[in-house]
Order: structure tokens, then C-alpha cells, then sequence
């Protein structure tokens, strides 16, 4: 099954999970943008080190106590790869859609804050990979889900989040090279509500 399908799944289960407690559902509405970063797990033949990226976007959380929040963000991607066995070293930058479907519960319910903790799936397509001196488009999951987990808070209309991600599948598609690696990303954010 592929992983993008595993993460409609996830965010569908949690979905239902979830909907005995929207019967009288709060809805929110707001923007937020953020650092991240990102790097490969189960990677043997390269090394990664992290680079700081930027992500912005949008969101909506449907729920009271309990909620789901989902949204569309747009994410700038970039990382340092080296073989050492061929001394070659490139930056590998790349674009990507987001949408996450994920449940939260507010761990403190308050009129002018709140903090929280959730869980879910994203789906990612890649759009733009810049050239580099080891991967073309072809080499890379055009589209792969990610489980999301974390933690933010809600100081009035002011929102602060940060979330791990790591890929269920393996982040290259080489045809004729086995090589693993499982995208992993940290991403911080804040955020603003125009509906609370």
C-alpha cells in the first residue's frame, strides 16, 4: 500500500475517533510559517547533515477539547549529502506541498491559552528539486505520508507549534540502486488566528 494512502487512512481513523466530540465544535481559522529541517534515517552509503528550510501556510481545527486541525503548507526544504567513498558533497534543496490531518487534545482549556499535544498524517508531494551533483526528480517519492506528532500552545490569537515528522516509505525511488533512507523533519512554528 502506498504511503500516501496509509496516511488517508490514519487521518481517517483519527477523524472518527474524534467526531463524538464535535457536536457543538468551535471552528478556528489562521495562517503560521516556521523553520525546519530536515535529514534521512537508515542511510548507509550517504551522510546528511541538517540545514535550516521555511515553511508557510495555512490551517483550520474543527473541535473543542478534542480537534482536528487540518490545512495546506508549502515547505523549502534544503540538506548537505556526501558520499564519502567518491569524496562528493552536494546540497539538496527541495520544495514540497503539505496537507496534515491531525487530532489534537488540549491538555489546558483556557479562554486566553491553551497548550496542547497531537497526532496524525501528512501527505507530501514534491514540487522543485534544484540541480545537484547526485539526485534528479526521478530519484526522489514524488508523493510519500508522513507521521506527525507534537506539541503547541495558544496564547490568545497567537499560536506556537513544534512537530517531528518522519516518512513511512523510503524518501529515494532508484531503479537500479537499493538505497534506504526514510525522511525525517522537525519543524517549528508561529502562528496567527483570524477566527478563534
Amino acid at each position: 500500500m502506498n504511503s500516501h494512502f496509509k496516511a488517508i487512512i490514519f487521518g481517517g481513523i483519527l477523524y472518527l475517533l474524534s467526531n463524538f466530540s464535535f457536536a457543538q465544535a468551535r471552528f478556528s481559522l489562521g495562517i503560521h510559517g516556521g523553520v525546519t529541517g530536515v535529514s534521512l534515517a537508515n542511510v548507509e552509503d550517504f551522510e546528511s547533515q541538517n540545514k535550516v528550510g521555511s515553511m508557510i501556510g495555512g490551517f483550520f481545527r474543527v473541535g473543542n477539547r478534542f480537534y482536528l486541525e487540518s490545512g495546506f503548507d508549502y515547505y523549502k526544504n534544503e540538506t548537505t549529502y556526501e558520499d564519502p567513498m567518491r569524496q562528493l558533497k552536494t546540497d539538496l534543496k527541495f520544495s514540497s506541498i503539505n496537507v496534515p490531518i491531525l487530532l489534537g487534545f488540549k491538555l489546558a482549556n483556557g479562554d486566553s491559552f491553551n497548550f496542547r499535544i497531537f497526532a496524525g498524517g501528512s501527505i507530501h508531494n514534491i514540487r522543485d528539486l534544484e540541480d545537484n551533483d547526485f539526485f534528479d526528480e526521478d530519484d526522489l517519492q514524488s508523493t510519500y505520508g508522513m507521521l506527525n506528532i507534537g506539541l503547541g500552545a495558544d496564547i490568545w490569537r497567537f499560536t506556537l507549534d513544534f512537530k517531528f515528522e518522519q516518512a513511512f516509505d523510503d524518501f529515494f525511488e532508484f531503479q537500479s540502486v537499493n538505497l534506504d533512507g526514510k525522511l525525517i523533519r522537525f519543524t517549528g512554528t508561529i502562528g496567527f488566528l483570524f477566527i478563534k
